[in-house]
């Protein structure tokens, strides 16, 4: 069964963070694990390396932009912790 909001803990806690490979649902909706989420604005993404998924080089603390993200998750799988507020993203950091 595919979840498409943080799952809760017991005692109605929400998830903070989950890690697994992100798969794509929709244009700004992604999963990982089994946890549904969107992606915001000001959403900050990490690359473990290579190159963002806008094509260009991460700064020195590998952050990258978003845009291009929904191509980049379906081009190919993608480990990453992500960090939750709700049912945004605030935190991708890809993993190796």
């Amino acid at each position: 069964m595919v979840r498409h909001t943080p799952l809760a803990q017991p005692g109605g806690q929400q998830v903070k963070s989950k890690w697994g490979t992100l798969r794509y649902l929709a244009p700004g909706k992604f999963l990982v694990g089994n946890i549904g989420f969107f992606v915001a604005n000001d959403t900050v993404l990490q690359v473990a390396g290579g190159t963002c998924p806008d094509g260009s080089t991460p700064s020195d603390d590998s952050k990258c932009s978003i845009d291009g993200l929904d191509e980049w998750v379906q081009a190919a799988p993608h480990n990453a912790v992500v960090q939750f507020s709700g049912q945004a993203a605030t935190l991708i950091r890809e993993t190796q």
